[in-house]
Order: C-alpha cells, then structure tokens, then sequence
C-alpha cells in the first residue's frame, strides 16, 4: 500500500549529505513503472554546474538528476501517494496493477471476440 507521510525518518538536525531513499509507482499507458527515487541533503555544498546547495535537496530518479528543492524537514509540496518504502513492496504494488489492467483488456478482448462473432 502506497504510503500517505513520508518512507523514511529524518534525524532532529540537519546532517549534511544525508540521503534518503523510496520507490515510486507510475505508469506508462498499460504497464506500470518502478523508480528509484534518491534525495540527497546539502547544508552548503559548492555546484559547478549551477547555483549552490544550501539547505536544499538534490534529487535523482533512477540515478539521473532531476532537480533540488525544499529545505531540511519542508516536504508539504511532495506527494506521497505512490510512493514505497522499499522495491519490493513497489513491485508488489506494480504487480496488482498489471494484473488488473490485464484482465481489463481481457475483457475488451472478449467483447471484439463476441462482436466478431455476432458480425458474421
């Protein structure tokens, strides 16, 4: 079951270099996806590609970076409706709905049977 606050615990005090990590479900069209998704704190960290970290987040999907934001304990903008505290229970999760949409498509695939059928 997806989870409704976050799957990980922050200490009290900002530790920097502090990660955290969960899963995250999604889906493209009929099969859905698993992500790896890595936050990674920065109390003040130099960035020769851009602005610096201070009191910010960098975060990776799937080992790619993705972005930065919020500061040590400000999460309010994150959803946590697909997210897992750990692969397997994503997969768990992406296993049922693949089951599901399969037996919905079983059931479209069945009504073009009778139709074919009843069209002859």
């Amino acid at each position: 079951m997806a989870l409704s606050q976050r799957p990980f615990v922050l200490p009290a005090e900002p530790v920097d270099q502090y990660e955290v990590r969960w899963w995250q479900v999604g889906s493209n069209h009929d099969l859905p996806i698993v992500r790896e998704v890595r936050g990674l704190y920065h109390v003040n960290t130099s960035w020769e590609a851009g602005a610096p970290f201070i009191d910010q987040w960098q975060f990776f999907t799937d080992g790619r970076f993705e972005g930065r934001g919020g500061s040590w304990n400000d999460w309010g903008w994150m959803s946590w409706d697909s997210a897992y505290p750990s692969r397997e229970a994503a997969i768990a999760r992406a296993r049922q709905i693949a089951t599901e949409r399969l037996a919905g498509l079983e059931r479209r695939a069945a009504a073009v049977r009778k139709w074919l059928e009843d069209t002859k």
